[in-house]
């Protein structure tokens, strides 16, 4: 279930910052012993200007924008999975490293997560290339993700 590019649905998603608990989909970037790094999805809120607004990566520095936007109906998951909303990703503030352990012991045991899809190939690459061109994504999370990168080209 936490594999890398799985796509997880979660009932109830505590941010752990003090916000409202919410329904949340989260990407698993990379699983490494038994450390996941994750992304949180984002489909009610768009902070991109329509103009600037592109499939993939979009990384506009002077606007202090950076995410992935999957729009919505275009299928990106290996089964067939779509977002009935645009979705974005923003990198900045959504990259975290979470213990597999403190994931499964807070939504599986009470049954509050569900494996939805896995990111296809092109998607799940575009994404991580995406996020390791982010300012602020800690050194130790990028040259994981690039590793994974470099893993992904070489077995095409």
């Amino acid at each position: 279930m936490f594999s890398s590019a799985s796509l997880l649905y979660i009932f109830d998603y505590d941010f752990e910052d003090g916000s409202p608990y919410r329904n949340k989909y989260l990407v698993v970037l990379y699983n490494v012993n038994g450390t996941s790094i994750i992304a949180s999805l984002t489909t009610s809120q768009d902070y991109v200007p329509n103009g600037d607004k592109k499939e993939g990566c979009i990384k506009i520095d002077e606007k202090c924008i950076h995410c992935f936007h999957l729009p919505k109906d275009k299928e990106i998951g290996e089964n067939g999975f779509s977002f009935a909303k645009d979705t974005f990703i923003y990198i900045h503030q959504n990259i975290r490293q979470k213990e597999v352990q403190h994931l499964l012991d807070k939504y599986q045991i009470t049954n509050k997560i569900q494996h939805v899809d896995n990111l296809n190939s092109n998607i799940y690459c575009e994404l991580l290339e995406c996020i390791v061109q982010g300012r602020f994504v800690p050194r130790k999370i990028k040259s994981l993700l690039q590793a994974k990168i470099t893993d992904l080209i070489s077995s095409k």
